[in-house]
């Protein structure tokens, strides 16, 4: 069961994917958006661009987005006005995407999970820059694999100072309060697993007083 609640999200995840680099297929290779983003860049007009971003985001349905020079600087943000002119290089995705032009996988901002995929924006073959477009991983995406496999799901993030938090899940409050509180803890094997950023070989552990 848990092993089909695993390739279950895999087939999840893979579906938010193709929705995202879909959306970004169809963002980045509009000619016109090419030419727009080519001035706006060269004249810093990070304002138009999110304008531009925000427009789209509203269009096509995607939770965030943000637009890199080709160092990884963000030139605009939809989620983050201040963020414009920060590197983002050091950030897992926009390093492999700097490195082979285009990364997928799951991106932490603020707290929170999304699936995201970054893709390069070019013109006439000079790279202007990548596009990052993210979707909320929330309590339906949880829901929606519990539905297929019956196992519970939960979304942890390691969390500020080491505190694991729960971003999504299928758990009743309580539940996911004593999960939280267990990986918190390097004296369960979840826990040092997470904090570690290993892969966990299949345990037990007691939440809310009921093992699991």
């Amino acid at each position: 069961a848990l092993a089909s609640a695993s390739s279950v999200q895999e087939i999840v995840q893979g579906r938010f994917r193709d929705r995202l680099k879909q959306i970004s297929s169809l963002v980045v290779s509009d000619p016109y958006l090419a030419a727009y983003v080519a001035q706006a860049t060269g004249e810093m007009d990070s304002a138009s661009i999110l304008d531009l971003l925000t427009t789209k985001k509203q269009d096509l349905g995607f939770d965030f987005a943000i637009f890199l020079d080709p160092s990884g600087k963000v030139v605009a943000h939809t989620n983050r006005l201040n963020a414009v002119g920060r590197t983002l290089a050091g950030q897992p995705l926009v390093t492999k995407a700097l490195a082979d032009y285009e990364a997928e996988g799951v991106w932490e901002e603020d707290g929170r999970l999304y699936y995201a995929v970054v893709v390069p924006l070019q013109r006439d073959f000079t790279l202007l820059g990548f596009m990052v477009t993210g979707l909320a991983i929330t309590e339906a995406a949880a829901q929606e694999i519990h539905d297929i496999s019956g196992a519970d799901v939960a979304f942890v993030t390691r969390g500020a100072q080491g505190r694991p938090q729960v971003v999504a899940t299928t758990l009743p409050k309580e539940t996911a309060r004593s999960l939280s509180e267990a990986l918190g803890s390097r004296g369960d094997a979840l826990g040092r697993a997470l904090q570690a950023g290993q892969k966990a070989e299949e345990t037990e552990i007691e939440l809310d007083g009921e093992p699991w």
